[in-house]
């Protein structure tokens, strides 16, 4: 018999022939089929069931999730509690003049003012900015008293560069203070007299920023009259908590100040101060009489004190010092903690239906299966402590993929 024979008799055959040899014992080849059918709706039901179960014991997401993994650590945790704060610059102060007459010169608002920088001019003279502790309160010339003010002075010009003679920096005025003031002077296109008078430098603790101006050139100005609002160029942060939230502040510990950017930066409490506020109200009752009649009112106020806690920190990362002033932040201030206690990610929580949590466990195959845990402290660092029967240090559990 030829190939092509054999293709075509075995093309010829009919479905019930092939029924009976492929599967002898059936009535017309077809009694197969029930089983088959009755075993495949089974394993579909048994498939139903895991599914059912599992969407019943966990709450999980409709369509799929990416997924990574993490494992069970032990660690020390912290909680915090956050606060709405405000971030801004310290110490502020006001510059006022120190001559009498006619305002020529002020800085613009914003400004930074550093030592040798002019603070402002009356009738063209500046007024010099230099570091000191010990205000400006006489005219340092030679023949003066030994003084503190006068080593201040003598410090300045030297870190300023005018110092010709080699002078000796301590209280003592002396012919080379005298040489370095007059080098100053020439550089400031003054009369070298060798006098540094009150009107010419004012002694500051660190440079300062101009806030907000009082005074505009060509304003008449006296003796101590104010000129500007400035503060130093160093970063605070400030909130103010109630009396029962201030017990989470402490000076010397360490915040977590986080911008409107998203950025957060590390922050240190400097200070901590109570301040009493009161607010009063007020209330009345009235009575009438018919008509044509008068009316009687009479009415009470009471006032309440409540006490806040006003909290300071400081703040000296680059992000914090480039932000604008009053900038709105959130300060984070550890409330609890937690030594030595196992740890997952928050997100490898799964809430179950019925209540409670669990994780879900990597077996050492790839299977998965769910062991329910009891959370602790939610620390920093987006972790949150567990306990459970089952639950070790090194298991392997699923956690959502992070873009």
């Amino acid at each position: 018999m030829s190939t092509e024979s054999v293709v075509a008799s075995r093309d010829s055959t009919t479905d019930d022939e092939l029924d009976q040899d492929y599967y002898p014992g059936t009535s017309n080849g077809r009694g197969w089929r029930l089983p088959v059918i009755f075993g495949l709706i089974a394993l579909a039901a048994i498939a139903f069931a895991v599914w059912q179960s599992r969407s019943h014991n966990a709450a999980t997401p409709s369509a799929a999730v990416t997924t990574t993994t993490a494992k069970v650590t032990k660690s020390d945790l912290t909680e915090t509690t956050s606060f709405d704060g405000v971030l801004t610059f310290s110490d502020s102060r006001t510059i006022k003049s120190k001559a009498n007459g006619t305002v020529t010169w002020l800085p613009a608002s914003g400004a930074t003012i550093k030592q040798g920088g002019i603070l402002y001019k009356v009738n063209a003279a500046p007024a010099v900015l230099m570091y000191g502790t010990v205000p400006m309160y006489r005219a340092l010339q030679a023949g003066v008293a030994d003084g503190a003010d006068v080593q201040q002075l003598e410090k300045a010009l030297h870190a300023l560069g005018y110092d010709p003679n080699s002078m000796t920096v301590d209280q003592t005025f002396t012919a080379a203070t005298t040489a370095a003031i007059k080098a100053w002077q020439g550089a400031l296109g003054l009369t070298e007299d060798g006098i540094a008078s009150p009107g010419l430098v004012q002694f500051l603790g660190k440079p300062i920023r101009v806030q907000a101006l009082s005074a505009q050139v060509g304003d008449t100005t006296g003796s101590d009259s104010a000129l500007y609002s400035a503060s130093s160029t160093s970063r605070i942060a400030t909130v103010s908590l109630s009396a029962t939230d201030s017990t989470v502040a402490h000076v010397g510990e360490a915040v977590t100040v986080t911008l409107p950017s998203g950025k957060s930066v590390p922050g240190r409490i400097t200070d901590t101060s109570t301040v009493a506020s009161s607010s009063s109200s007020s209330s009345g009752s009235g009575g009438g009489g018919g008509s044509g009649g008068s009316v009687n009112q009479q009415g009470g106020s009471s006032s309440t004190t409540s006490t806040q806690v006003a909290v300071t920190v400081s703040v000296t990362a680059p992000e914090a010092l480039n932000a604008t002033d009053q900038t709105p932040v959130t300060i984070a201030f550890a409330s609890a903690g937690a030594k030595n206690v196992l740890a997952v990610p928050v997100t490898a929580l799964v809430a179950l239906t019925g209540g409670g949590y669990a994780i879900e466990v990597v077996d050492a195959g790839g299977a998965t299966h769910l062991v329910a845990v009891t959370p602790g402290l939610y620390a920093v660092g987006g972790l949150v402590e567990v306990s459970g029967a089952g639950v070790t240090e090194g298991m392997t559990v699923v956690v959502p993929a992070t873009a």
